[in-house]
């Protein structure tokens, strides 16, 4: 059965039409913005707690960076 998965695009989405750079994101999770555009062009995926704080830092609901997945990994 398919299972929700982070989207790096999801995360750009949100991120560009609040109209926050990955500078003012990094910095507020205390990451450099190489981090954020890892996240964003999918290079690496952010920790549960790094997500819970994506999500705060953003406004949003950490859900709101997933996608349903095609199944087992």
């Amino acid at each position: 059965m398919p299972g929700l998965q982070f989207s790096p695009a999801a995360l750009r989405r949100i991120r560009q039409d609040k109209k926050v750079s990955q500078h003012a994101v990094a910095e507020r999770l205390g990451v450099l913005h190489t981090t954020v555009s890892k996240y964003e062009r999918g290079k690496c995926r952010p920790s549960a707690p790094a997500l819970m704080e994506l999500a705060e830092v953003l406004g949003v609901q950490p859900t709101a960076f997933m996608t349903r997945g095609a199944g087992a990994a």
